[in-house]
């Protein structure tokens, strides 16, 4: 059941176009691609490539003319949820003398800019890159990389405002977060002060790797949080289906920055669409092949987010969401 479409339709409509840079008719820009094939390397730490969020990005290149195998050959290397494996991964990218590399997680971006200074490299999705390094500036990226900030720190106390309103007494709340992606810090600092501003103890419980979940969510269970979260992280996202389906056994209101957490049997969800943020990418691949430098393409956020709500979780939880819970979601699993 949807109480109305989601306001961004795979892209355009869920990233700012600032300067007009990018905005030029899919149509128009098709009409001067080269014929010469360009190589493409893709590095992905949680969306694979059978993924509705990949498939976005593909279907923002055919928009502008480019298909793989006639103009274009991909080069996708997919890290499975493990941040360790993207090094390795973006170095088989690299020695196929690729034109530009796009990249989805902080963790992805930080070690692309490690590797190469000159290949162009875009940033699909992305916590923070200004605070990780990986832009100087959302206005001016600098440097070989630019593309798109998922503006996840502005974003969390709106999280944990809603999940406070779904329950109102709740009072400590478990926080699963990878210690390991860069810039965490700052993301559990602005968690911290929304939680206290609302009078919820925090218990922060790590996870190092996927291997240490099982590990994590027995910690979770023996705290007995009123209420769950998990803090923005390619890992983490990976890890959707286990984290959701624990929240919905252990009868624990959860609220996350993904939809993936909801189709688990998540409570909640709340944030920008993975899907557009890629399906935009596409249009930076396209500039930056047409011969625009990187660093005079100002990197663009999300405008518009979605709160999905699980009303079948809901009922086995004995929540009800308000009216105007309802009113604000853009869509409702049943």
């Amino acid at each position: 059941m949807r109480r109305r479409k989601l306001l961004v339709q795979f892209g355009c409509a869920a990233a700012l176009p600032i300067f007009g840079a990018l905005a030029a008719s899919p149509m128009a820009q098709a009409q001067i691609i080269p014929s010469v094939i360009r190589k493409v390397g893709v590095v992905t730490l949680s969306v694979s490539q059978s993924s509705p969020t990949f498939n976005a990005f593909i279907a923002g290149l055919r928009e502008l003319g480019y298909e793989a195998g006639k103009n274009m050959v991909l080069e996708f290397r997919y890290a499975g949820g493990q941040p360790e494996r993207l090094s390795g991964l973006l170095n088989e990218v690299l020695v196929q003398n690729v034109d530009i590399i796009v990249v989805e997680s902080i963790a992805a971006a930080v070690l692309a800019k490690k590797a190469s200074q000159t290949i162009p490299i875009v940033v699909a999705i992305a916590s923070d890159p200004v605070g990780a390094g990986v832009f100087a500036s959302l206005a001016r990226p600098g440097g070989n990389a630019t593309g798109l900030s998922l503006q996840s720190e502005e974003i969390t106390a709106k999280r944990i405002q809603l999940i406070r309103d779904v329950v109102p007494g709740a009072a400590t709340m478990a926080v699963l977060y990878n210690p390991s992606r860069p810039t965490i810090e700052t993301n559990i600092k602005q968690t911290e002060i929304a939680a206290r501003e609302l009078g919820i103890e925090m218990r922060l419980i790590p996870v190092r790797t996927p291997d240490s979940l099982i590990a994590a969510l027995d910690q979770t269970a023996s705290v007995r949080p009123e209420v769950l979260t998990t803090l923005p992280d390619g890992m983490l996202l990976s890890l959707a289906k286990p984290i959701g389906s624990f929240a919905l056994n252990q009868r624990l209101p959860g609220v996350f920055p993904e939809r993936d957490f909801v189709e688990a049997g998540g409570l909640m969800a709340y944030g920008p669409s993975l899907a557009a943020q890629f399906h935009r990418a596409a249009a930076y691949v396209d500039r930056i092949l047409k011969g625009a430098k990187p660093a005079d393409l100002p990197a663009e956020q999300p405008t518009r987010f979605a709160l999905i709500l699980n009303l079948k979780s809901a009922k086995s939880l004995g929540l009800t969401f308000s009216p105007t819970i309802i009113t604000l979601a853009d869509e409702m699993i049943e």
